[in-house]
């Protein structure tokens, strides 16, 4: 249960990516390379901006979108 308290403390909503850093720093420090190379979330990342005429292929993954301006809410979208 220790060791399950210490890996839960990751998931707390809004924890800094220094206070990340700290965890990864000492609660985890023996597995973070272990951790490090497991992780290849973003080894296939594609950026494409809306200058080029790029093809998507579809196919598996995700397709995320970041507006230019960020994102409002607004009256109307409630």
């Amino acid at each position: 249960m220790e060791n399950k308290w210490a890996a839960g403390r990751l998931w707390i909503p809004c924890l800094s990516s220094a206070e990340v850093d700290d965890l990864m720093n000492t609660t985890f420090s023996a597995s973070r390379q272990v951790l490090g190379d497991a992780i290849h979330l973003w080894d296939n990342a594609l950026v494409i901006s809306d200058r080029t005429d790029t093809p998507v292929a579809l196919g598996d993954g995700e397709i995320f979108f970041q507006a230019a301006e960020g994102y409002t809410l607004s009256d109307d979208d409630v």
